[in-house]
């Protein structure tokens, strides 16, 4: 019920044995379960300590003990990289190693670990030789630890910095700041952080940094009536702060596309291509798109996952009948069919991954125009596999291939059918010729329809 695993009791007589019952609960997870000679006490391994539960009287106590282990740190590391070669050299996805000689690769590096002492320098060595691969979704990564830095806390602002001082840019819309609207302003300056005056010259986010659990005093002075107003808000963590100024970006793109088709074309946004967002498209699908005449799905800056095959599936879901009710409209089946109305498909120099397995698919399929720049060019299928120190390396074990049999993954992005590029002078202006060149396609291809 807690989510983890317990030990649980019953008889092994057959006769007399019933239902399971909890023994122990306070043990969570235990593992490596293993009886004494006598089989009186029970040993196990639990949150990576050593236990013992004396059977009869059931009491549970902690094993402490204390022992050296001499480690040969050389010995290790040649292990670690006769595994990662090993691993690479008979299941890497392309059994020519992207035209390279990985058993010379392999015995170029091994004798510089002779002089590799630290955890941290055979990551970058291992990184260094898995590099001669030329092949993404890779690298060695080392164990995870504890944060040892103090997270900035964030306001949900965006900041400026005029003659010497830190000016309120804007509010980030359902930030922390944006329900204190009515007493903070764009243009208001930030006087004071907790108490502490607020000097322009120095890192803004020294005065934020480690202070993201806690409650946050800020104090602004209107630039008009000089007269201050101090907040007290919850800080939130600059991922929370980046989705918000994701959703405003995301926000503002269909306000542009509804104004610019006169609503008769909707504007879907996937940012990767997890469970989630495939959940978010096909909600937005039914919601948004099905009642209107076409449709524009943006996968710039698209991160990867794995669900194209869903996302086709829905762009092609085909309508074959109608079914009403009385007195109600009319119904179309499939439900939530969408294969007679155009799509125009929108990429970037940053589509990659399964934003791209997706766009070659759509472009395979001719299910509609892609408008944008050439894809990134890094797709391929991974696991992860691990190490005795407890690190990791990706493992490209699955290729993907167009219907000719080229391999994506060299084959440096996917082409738009129409290529344009945004640069950052369109984003400093606050133009989009992506979403513009796709308005105007969607608009021809609706036009068509009629």
């Amino acid at each position: 019920m807690d989510g983890r695993s317990h030990l649980w009791k019953t008889s092994l007589k057959k006769k007399d044995r019933g239902p399971f019952e909890p023994f122990m609960a306070q043990i969570g997870n235990p593992s490596f379960l293993q009886l004494d000679k006598k089989g009186e006490t029970l040993y196990y391994l639990s949150g990576g300590r050593i236990g013992r539960i004396e059977l009869g009287g059931q009491k549970q106590k902690s094993v402490a003990f204390d022992t050296k282990i001499m480690v040969d740190k050389t010995a290790d590391y040649e292990q670690m990289l006769g595994e990662l070669y090993y691993t690479l050299q008979y299941y890497y996805y392309d059994e020519t190693h992207h035209k390279t000689n990985w058993r010379d690769v392999y015995e170029q590096h091994r004798p510089v670990l002779q002089q590799v002492r630290e955890d941290q320098d055979f990551a970058d060595y291992a990184n260094e030789m898995i590099g001669w691969l030329n092949s993404s979704h890779m690298g060695f990564n080392m164990p995870r630890t504890g944060r040892v830095d103090e997270p900035s806390a964030h306001a949900g602002a965006v900041w400026k910095f005029e003659n010497g001082k830190v000016i309120l840019d804007r509010l980030i819309k359902d930030g922390p700041l944006y329900d204190q609207r009515d007493n903070v302003a764009a243009g208001d300056e930030l006087v004071f952080v907790d108490g502490r005056p607020v000097d322009a010259g120095r890192n803004i986010w020294t005065y934020f940094n480690g202070k993201l659990e806690k409650r946050l005093k800020l104090e602004f002075k209107n630039p008009k009536t000089q007269k201050t107003a101090e907040v007290s808000i919850k800080p939130i963590s600059s991922g929370e702060e980046n989705r918000l100024l994701l959703e405003e970006w995301i926000a503002g793109r269909c306000e542009l596309v509804k104004q610019k088709t006169d609503d008769r074309a909707a504007y879907i946004y996937m940012r990767a291509m997890g469970m989630g967002d495939l959940n978010r498209f096909l909600l937005e699908l039914e919601r948004d798109a099905v009642p209107r005449k076409g449709l524009i799905l943006d996968l710039r800056f698209n991160n990867g996952g794995n669900v194209h095959d869903r996302v086709l599936e829905a762009l092609m879901k085909p309508k074959y009948a109608q079914w009403r009710v009385r007195g109600l409209s009319e119904t179309p089946q499939s439900t939530f069919g969408f294969a007679d109305k155009p799509v125009v498909v929108v990429t970037n120099e940053i589509t990659l991954s399964d934003g791209e397995m997706t766009t070659n698919g759509f472009k395979s399929l001719k299910r509609g125009p892609v408008v944008g720049n050439v894809t990134y060019g890094w797709l391929i299928f991974t696991t992860s596999v691990g190490l005795i120190n407890g690190g990791s390396f990706r493992l490209p074990y699955w290729g993907c291939y167009t219907l000719d049999g080229q391999d994506i993954e060299t084959l440096g992005g996917i082409k738009p059918d129409i290529l344009v590029i945004n640069d950052l002078s369109h984003e400093l202006a606050g133009q989009d010729p992506q979403l513009d060149k796709a308005i105007e396609k969607v608009l021809e291809l609706i036009g068509k329809k009629k």
